[in-house]
């Protein structure tokens, strides 16, 4: 869930708000107040406009923003008024009166909340401070509430190293591997439309955001600071060379020449993991939009019949004259009642499955599909997070280094995201690189020690070279002998339990 604000630099009525939201039926999914004295929708516009009369101030009385959500993800009326509560309260405009409007004509189901900033207390006029990163905090906490798939938390920073939660490249950092080139290309323009030709062949484009100008894709809701990208990006310096800010023109962009797809560093676009990665999560996608459907399709048909077998029910004692007034209005009372609690038996079986398709389409994450396929001996796999640059211990290691290793899966208990195996024995555990095993723990646990070196001789043979420390060297010495381990370090002697290599 991504939400936005949308500013505008001149202010209008609050009925032209509504009239945009509401103004095209055939896109409105469901529209409702919060926080209004009438059931009639009309009256509760003409209150909102005499409060936003009444105020004294000056700027703009209407607040609006959206919730987006990701391509094949929903909420019910139910999670829709829950999601807007939380971010009303998180903006500090829980009571204030708002319009709510969702509409499903694009392929992101999204809600617009228009709100009255004008306090219904004390008439005056509020504007949240730093409400961006307020409503995004709200964004994180609902998508675990309603188990929707994590979005890029792109308004908290524009670091060049920051990462997507799933190990993918993110496009802050995209956009940052790509500025060289980027600032090249802005050298050497001298117009607005010229510099929106040149980003285009990136799939970027540049436009205003509170104070200042942001990059971004150009097909997803993505972007970022543009002079976190270079100075030369700013707004003060843009206009500065081009004079005020001007929209791409009516004339077709160019087409991009490269373009933001969210792929792991090291891995190449037709790598065939990343192939296989990448068809496994469209296919779950289609599972969970497919599954999805049909749940809201059956529940609204549950939800109408529902109301039919009460409007049928209403009118048929309505109709019938040998009924006293008192004993149908008990009657209608009951079937009241009845409707009541069944629709929230409905609801909390809807929320049930819809939670239960949703943990089953699960998407995997790029981090989480290669550790489960490297738990699988894969020989590709391995290779690639075996290939990730690690920091290296100034501390020496207690390890044995291996000359013909082959993987061993039965008995690990993870994989490292370097795709390194780590075996537990007691209290001694094991991590095998594949070119070496390294032991940690607490190496006076001799038994533990013991099913370790056993490992390292089922794993590799005989001949072997032992490094570490004295101590270490001597109890490797010592567990060997006692339990007639079939090894034959090349730089210890047996029997004595002290380095006969240095």
């Amino acid at each position: 869930m991504i939400a936005e604000v949308l500013k505008r630099k001149i202010s209008r009525p609050f009925k032209g708000l509504v009239d945009y939201l509401n103004g095209k039926p055939g896109r409105v999914e469901t529209s409702f107040f919060l926080n209004a004295s009438f059931d009639d929708f009309d009256l509760n516009l003409k209150e909102i406009k005499a409060f936003q009369t009444v105020a004294r101030s000056g700027a703009d009385k209407t607040y609006h923003f959206v919730l987006s959500l990701r391509e094949g993800e929903k909420l019910n009326n139910d999670e829709i008024r829950r999601a807007v509560k939380m971010q009303l309260k998180a903006l500090g405009y829980e009571n204030h009166q708002a319009l709510v409007t969702a509409h499903n004509d694009t392929a992101n189901f999204h809600i617009h909340v228009g709100v009255n900033k004008v306090c219904p207390e004390t008439q005056k006029t509020i504007t949240p401070y730093k409400d961006f990163e307020k409503l995004d905090k709200t964004c994180e906490k609902l998508e675990k509430i309603f188990g929707l798939q994590p979005d890029n938390r792109i308004g908290q920073g524009t670091h060049k190293t920051k990462r997507l939660y799933d190990g993918r490249q993110s496009f802050q950092e995209w956009v940052s591997d790509l500025s060289p080139e980027i600032v090249n290309r802005v050298e050497t323009v001298k117009t607005w439309g010229e510099l929106h030709s040149e980003l285009a062949k990136f799939n970027l484009g540049i436009r205003p955001r509170g104070a200042g100008f942001v990059i971004a894709d150009l097909n997803n809701k993505l972007f970022m600071k543009a002079s976190s990208v270079d100075r030369m990006l700013s707004k003060k310096s843009l206009e500065s060379r081009f004079g005020k800010y001007e929209t791409p023109g009516l004339t077709a962009l160019p087409k991009p020449v490269l373009k933001y797809e969210g792929i792991p560093k090291g891995v190449k676009k037709q790598d065939p993991l990343f192939k296989e990665f990448k068809a496994r999560e469209t296919l779950k996608k289609q599972d969970r939009n497919k599954g999805l459907g049909m749940l809201y399709d059956k529940h609204n048909q549950k939800i109408i019949s529902l109301k039919d077998w009460y409007s049928s029910c209403k009118k048929e004692l309505e109709g019938n004259l040998f009924i006293q007034k008192r004993e149908r209005y008990k009657i209608l009372s009951h079937h009241r009642e009845t409707m009541k609690q069944t629709l929230e038996r409905y609801h909390s079986e809807f929320q049930d499955q819809k939670n239960k398709i949703i943990h089953q389409t699960k998407t995997t994450g790029w981090n989480d599909f290669v550790l489960e396929e490297a738990k699988k001996g894969r020989a590709e796999v391995l290779k690639l997070l075996r290939s990730t640059p690690k920091k290296t211990s100034p501390i020496k290691d207690n390890f044995i280094s291996l000359e013909n290793s082959r993987i061993i899966l039965p008995g690990f208990h993870k994989v490292s995201r370097y795709g390194e195996f780590i075996y537990t024995f007691g209290k001694v555990q094991v991590r095998d690189t594949g070119k070496r095993v390294s032991f940690f723990g607490d190496l006076s646990d001799k038994e533990g020690l013991a099913k370790a070196l056993k490992f390292v001789s089922d794993k590799n043979g005989k001949d072997l070279f032992v490094n570490g420390t004295r101590d270490f060297k001597g109890k490797v010495s010592e567990v060997i002998d006692r339990n007639k381990i079939d090894l034959k370090p090349k730089n210890l002697q047996r029997g004595r339990g002290h380095d006969q290599g240095r």
